[in-house]
C-alpha cells in the first residue's frame, strides 16, 4: 500500500498530543482529517509500528537505528494498557491468524471457498518461510466506539496547503489531540516519526 502521509509526534504532555502531518502522496485528499477515529488509529499505528521497529527519530528520518528502535519497542511493552492495544490494532490492521501450509494453498487458491470451508472471514493473507497466516476484516465500527470514548478533543493548530505545488509534501498540518486516559499515551514519545497509509472512516 502506497504512503499517504508522514507522522511525527511533537509533543506529548499529559493527557495531550501534538501530531504534525505532511501529505506526500497527490491522491490523499488536500485537509485536515478531523474525526476523532483518525486520530485514534495513529496512536494504535504508533504502537504497532514500535513494536514491529518501524518507528524513526524525527532528527533521522528513514535512517536506520537499531538503538532507538529497541527504546521505541520497550515503551510499547511497558504500556499499561498493552493488551487493550493488542486488541485494538487487531480492529485497525484485522488479527494476523496462523494456518498450516495446506490451509494456505486452500486460502491461495480460492479465498471465498476457504471461508465457507472455515466459517471465517478474511482480507487477505501471505506466506513466509514456514509461516502462514490470513488476516481478519477491519473493524471500522469498534474504532469509531472507541474513539467516541478515548479522544476527547481534536484541535487543529495550523495548516499549510498550496493548490498549485507538484511536489510532496502537498499539505502539511499540525493537530493537538486530547485523549481521556494518560495511559493511551504512555508509549507514545516527542520524536517519532513513520509513514503511513490511514485514512479516516
Amino acid at each position: 500500500m502506497s504512503t499517504i502521509y508522514e507522522f511525527a509526534i511533537v509533543k506529548v504532555e499529559d493527557r495531550k498530543c501534538q501530531i504534525r502531518f505532511d501529505l506526500v502522496h497527490p491522491d490523499g485528499g488536500r485537509y485536515t482529517p478531523d474525526s476523532h477515529n483518525f486520530y485514534l488509529q495513529i496512536l494504535i499505528e504508533c504502537f504497532e509500528y514500535a513494536l514491529q521497529g518501524y518507528l524513526y527519530h524525527i532528527s533521522k528520518p528513514n535512517k536506520y537505528d537499531e538503538t532507538y528502535k529497541q527504546h521505541c519497542r520497550r515503551l510499547a511493552e511497558s504500556s499499561p494498557i498493552f493488551s487493550q492495544l493488542k486488541t485494538w490494532r487487531d480492529y485497525t490492521f484485522g488479527a494476523k491468524i496462523p494456518i498450516t501450509a495446506a490451509q494456505y494453498k486452500e486460502f491461495a487458491a480460492d479465498s471465498e471457498a476457504f471461508e465457507k470451508k472455515y466459517n471465517v472471514k478474511t482480507q487477505g493473507g501471505g506466506g513466509r518461510g514456514e509461516e502462514y497466516y490470513y488476516y481478519t476484516p477491519i473493524n471500522e465500527r469498534a474504532i469509531k466506539d472507541l474513539a467516541a470514548i478515548f479522544i476527547t478533543q481534536v484541535n487543529i493548530l495550523s495548516e499549510e496547503d498550496d493548490d498549485e505545488k507538484e511536489e510532496a509534501p502537498y499539505w502539511c498540518a499540525e493537530v493537538e489531540i486530547e485523549v481521556s486516559t494518560p495511559e493511551l499515551l504512555q508509549h507514545v514519545e516527542e520524536g517519532m516519526f513513520w509513514d503511513s497509509a490511514l485514512y479516516e472512516y
